[in-house]
């Protein structure tokens, strides 16, 4: 409840940006969902595609430029928190690139100094992440969100707003919406034209554990492991309100994708723009 009272706050003295992680569509219908942030108060709404697509770019780069090395992805917190506390001899095969979330916060606070940001996602994780190490000022899980919407409600929040009900506000790409699933981060980088198929190991869950335990052991042809902490990928995340199957979680995010392809849902314009002085690299990993 503190964290949404946080928000409530911005919201009444502040222009707010929502940045929404792309699993919100397991638990909220994407045809309504940024429309419905907006008559709460929040000035623009944007998915974190973009600062996917830009880690995505970092990560290519990087294994182009070391292919020898076995690497370990980093877009999950909670992996990278894990690997420093009990993993420390393997601080230095993590990709030192900034999780979707930092890229996005960075992108925004570039574009919008003034404005306060508030994140959106299925993971607890992100919490301390966005404390530490971004701009976001307040990182909500999709269980808080109905909370949220009753407390605006009750402060006088709500008002009406003249937008596209699936439309969220610039920085958009269609094929990081696969993030949320196991393997995302690899299918939507294309990682076959940087590495064969052999090289890459997709793992999730209590598999990415046991992973990381038998990192000596994996036979040299593998160059990269694409790991998330829960199962399913973030699907999996412990901030989700849906008690459904993995896999009609993982089907709810195809067909937003599939819906994004059919319909303008964002701005393409000037893209480049966004990123001029932006770092993407971890000069030093930290424990949340």
């Amino acid at each position: 409840m503190q964290d949404i009272e946080k928000v409530i706050n911005l919201l009444k003295n502040n222009k707010v940006i929502a940045m929404v992680a792309p699993s919100f569509v397991i638990d909220f219908n994407y045809k309504t969902f940024a429309d419905k942030l907006r008559t709460i108060g929040f000035d623009k709404v944007t998915e974190l595609t973009f600062g996917a697509r830009e880690v995505n770019l970092f990560y290519r780069d990087y294994l182009k430029k070391h292919p020898k090395d076995l690497w370990i992805s980093t877009t999950c917190p909670a992996v990278v928190d894990i690997v420093l506390k009990k993993f420390p001899h393997l601080i230095d095969n993590l990709i030192p690139g900034v999780s979707p979330m930092v890229a996005m916060s960075k992108i925004i606070h570039k574009e919008y100094p003034k404005h306060k940001i508030v994140f959106i996602g299925p993971c607890m994780y992100k919490k301390k992440e966005a404390d530490k190490f971004s701009d976001v000022d307040v990182a909500l899980t999709y269980k808080e969100i109905p909370a949220l919407f009753k407390l605006c409600k009750a402060n006088n929040l709500c008002k009406k707003v003249d937008k596209k009900s699936y439309y969220f506000d610039q920085f958009y790409d269609d094929a990081t919406k696969v993030y949320p699933i196991s393997g995302g981060l690899a299918k939507s980088m294309h990682i076959k034209e940087v590495l064969k198929p052999e090289e890459v190991i997709v793992c999730d869950g209590s598999c990415a554990i046991k992973m990381l335990e038998k990192f000596n052991e994996h036979p040299g042809k593998v160059k990269f492991l694409d790991i998330l902490f829960c199962k399913g990928g973030c699907v999996g995340g412990p901030g989700v309100i849906t008690k459904m199957p993995t896999l009609f979680r993982k089907k709810k995010v195809w067909n937003y994708m599939k819906f994004a392809k059919k319909h303008k849902t964002g701005e393409k314009v000037g893209l480049d723009k966004y990123l001029k002085g932006i770092d993407f690299k971890i000069k030093k990993f930290r424990i949340l």
